[in-house]
C-alpha cells in the first residue's frame, strides 16, 4: 500500500516524492508535479514529519550518487567493454583517467580552507589560483598521456 499524507486537503504520495527527490527534482520541480505553491511545499516539508522524512530520503540518496559519481571521476575508475579483434570478442577493462577538475571540485567541497576557490596553490613550482594551477595540471598530464605508449588489446574471450 502506497503511504501518503493529507495536507490542507491535498493528498500526497510519499514514495512518488522520495522517488522524484532521488531522481533529483528540487522544490520547484516537486510543487509542479503536486500542483502546489512551492512556498506551500516548503512550510509542508517543515510541518510535516512524514512529508520532510520523504524528501529528506530521497535527497540524501540523489546527492551520495552524484558524490560517488564525483568521486570515481576525481580518482579515475575502470570500465569494462567489448572489443572485436579478428571476428573475436573480447571482454576487456579500460581505464578512465581521473580528471583533476573533478578532483580540485571535491577538495575544494570537503576542504574549503585548504582547496577552497581564495587560496593559492602550490604543486612543485606551479603557482597561482586554482583556476590557473588547475589548467596547468591538465596541460600536464595531456603530455603524459600523449608521451605513453599505446596500449595492445588483451583480455578474455568473450563466452
Amino acid at each position: 500500500m502506497t503511504k501518503t499524507t493529507r495536507i490542507c486537503g491535498v493528498l500526497i504520495d510519499l514514495e512518488a516524492v522520495t522517488m522524484m527527490r532521488k531522481l533529483g527534482a528540487g522544490f520547484e520541480e516537486l510543487a509542479s508535479f503536486l500542483r502546489v505553491e512551492v512556498s506551500d511545499l516548503s512550510r509542508w516539508a517543515h510541518t510535516d514529519p512524514d512529508l520532510a522524512e520523504a524528501m529528506q530520503a530521497g535527497g540524501v540518496y540523489a546527492d551520495a550518487r552524484v558524490a560517488d559519481s564525483l568521486y570515481k571521476c576525481a580518482t579515475g575508475y575502470e570500465v569494462e567493454r567489448v572489443k572485436v579483434v579478428d571476428g573475436v570478442p573480447f571482454k576487456v577493462k579500460e581505464p578512465v583517467l581521473a580528471d583533476p577538475k573533478a578532483a580540485a571540485t571535491w577538495l575544494a567541497k570537503r576542504r574549503p580552507v585548504e582547496w577552497g576557490e581564495k587560496r593559492e596553490l602550490r604543486i612543485g613550482e606551479i603557482k597561482g589560483d586554482r583556476e590557473s594551477a588547475t589548467q596547468e595540471l591538465n596541460d600536464r598530464w595531456d603530455r603524459f598521456i600523449a608521451a605513453r605508449p599505446a596500449k595492445s588489446i588483451s583480455g578474455d574471450p568473450v563466452e
